[in-house]
Parts: structure tokens; C-alpha cells; sequence
């Protein structure tokens, strides 16, 4: 038997309830692997920079929902 068919298999034979939790794991799985994959093709010293644009684009959010007084300091 090959890995996918044991894997559906072994997920047909859970109790329904058990289901949400197969799906959270795999949605963890999926995620890990995009961002496995999307790192993949920076250097190291390039992950800095990444992660410095998300936290810029963040400030840049909070600081025009002070300036428009969406939220207070």
C-alpha cells in the first residue's frame, strides 16, 4: 500500500470527531511547507531583510490608524 492510500485510509477510520483536529494538522503541515518553501530561495542574510519588511508594512499600518484616530497610543 503506498502512503497516500494508508493515509486516507488511517483518516476513514477515525471518529468523526477527531476529524477538526486532522485538518488543523494538516493545514500546520501545508503552512510550514509554504513558508519552508518560500524561504528556500533567500540567503540567510536575505531572511533579516524579509522579516524586517513585514514589520515595516506593519508599522506603516499602525501608524495611519493612529494618524486617522482608529485607535489611540
Amino acid at each position: 500500500m503506498d502512503v497516500y492510500t494508508d493515509t486516507i485510509s488511517k483518516i476513514n477510520s477515525l471518529p468523526r470527531n477527531l476529524l477538526s483536529e486532522v485538518n488543523d494538522f494538516i493545514d500546520n503541515l501545508a503552512r510550514k511547507n509554504k513558508i519552508k518553501n518560500k524561504t528556500h530561495h533567500y540567503s540567510d542574510d536575505n531572511l533579516a531583510e524579509l522579516d524586517m519588511k513585514d514589520y515595516l508594512n506593519n508599522l506603516t499600518e499602525y501608524e495611519t490608524l493612529l494618524a486617522d484616530g482608529k485607535i489611540k497610543w
